[in-house]
């Protein structure tokens, strides 16, 4: 059999194995689909408020990581953290 993975147990020992982790699975997702609605439903107040500052905050609280600018410090080759460059 062409596989990277060697199963040396029972086949139905295996299978018992793999349902528990579903379940295990499917109950983490529920649990954390639960800790997002309980999120949301405190973001959806706008507890920052809707003053000057409180919409400078929401500006930048809801940026996907992917668009925001790294400025993180980048190890240098003598080891010292160097700024990175935007």
């Amino acid at each position: 059999m062409g596989s990277f993975l060697d199963i040396q147990d029972d086949p139905n020992e295996v299978s018992g194995t793999g349902a528990i982790l579903r379940s295990i699975g499917t109950s983490f997702k529920g649990q954390a689909q639960g800790i997002l609605a309980e999120i949301n439903a405190v973001n959806a107040e706008r507890p920052w408020g809707g003053d000057q500052y409180g919409q400078a905050f929401e500006q930048t609280y809801n940026v996907v990581p992917e668009e925001a600018t790294c400025r993180c410090a980048t190890p240098s080759t003598t080891g010292s953290a160097v700024p990175a460059t935007a």
